[in-house]
């Protein structure tokens, strides 16, 4: 388990994303509750309106999330866009027992967290050729 860092000068990210939509959950520093909340539009128009408000946010900017069917897109897409995203295992992601309650923006949330905790295992994103070769 990593040692949680401990700055206020880090804004700190967590993105649940579906084919429609992404929500976002914006803490600064140490905040015990997001500063933050929104719903973005999954598609070039809502990427481009959430990478504008991910570059005025203050200080280092890291998003995170996790792995799923929707590919690395949007990790690659921050990183054009200079923006730190990191991408979790889901499958090695902290879960609380008997917690089933599960929503988009709840995810968006426990990831951000999590992530600033340094409880996340983050994978190596796979360049588009390696990527091509699994399919």
């Amino acid at each position: 388990m990593r040692r949680p860092i401990m700055t206020n000068n880090i804004t700190w990210v967590g993105m649940d994303d579906s084919a429609k939509t992404i929500n976002l959950a914006i803490f600064r520093g140490q905040e015990i509750n997001p500063r933050e909340e929104l719903v973005v539009i999954n598609d070039s128009t809502g990427l481009g309106r959430m990478a504008k408000k991910l570059k005025t946010l203050p200080g280092e900017v890291r998003c995170v999330y996790e792995a799923g069917i929707n590919g690395y897109y949007l990790q690659r897409y921050l990183a054009k866009h200079e923006i730190a995203c990191d991408v979790a295992a889901p499958s090695l992601t902290p879960r609380r027992v008997g917690n089933r309650v599960k929503t988009d923006k709840l995810d968006a949330k426990a990831l951000a967290r999590l992530y600033r905790a340094g409880e996340l295992t983050c994978i190596v994103i796979p360049q588009h050729e390696q990527e091509s070769l699994r399919i």
